[in-house]
């Protein structure tokens, strides 16, 4: 990880939480690929982003290895990848706050739109952590 990309904090992300998750045209796909782009100056070419929950989740599973790299563990910039209700997959974006804690940026829903969170505390929303991934 670059100097400038540890240096990016909550404060960084936070005017991300005033938009909304709107069916069909912005999910958490789009926030991930503009906060990289945006935020950490990484142009992410996603090979394939079908609209609705089924299609990406579908999609999200298919191509997570082409897209990106397994970490061991969380860091600034990278993307949670978790598993939701009904097994439907989902991603979030990480940032460390000032104590090194993982936060996760993500578009959740229509009804809760675009959150910045503790990590820890996503299991309240139904959502699985299922491993941390590196965009190529």
């Amino acid at each position: 990880m670059t100097a400038a990309i540890q240096h990016v904090r909550l404060r960084d992300v936070e005017h991300y939480t005033n938009r909304r998750y709107i069916v069909d045209s912005f999910d958490c796909v789009d926030l991930a690929v503009d906060v990289q782009r945006e935020v950490f100056g990484r142009e992410v070419r996603i090979p394939v982003h079908p609209r609705g929950k089924k299609s990406q989740a579908v999609a999200i599973s298919r191509y997570a290895n082409a897209c990106t790299r397994l970490l061991s563990e969380p860091e600034t910039g990278c993307i949670a990848l978790m598993r939701g209700q009904e097994g439907r997959w989902h991603i979030g974006t990480v940032v460390m706050n000032s104590a090194g804690t993982p936060w996760l940026l993500h578009a959740h829903s229509t009804e809760l739109g675009v959150l910045l969170q503790p990590l820890a505390e996503v299991g309240e929303l139904g959502l699985r952590v299922v491993e941390f991934r590196e965009w190529l």
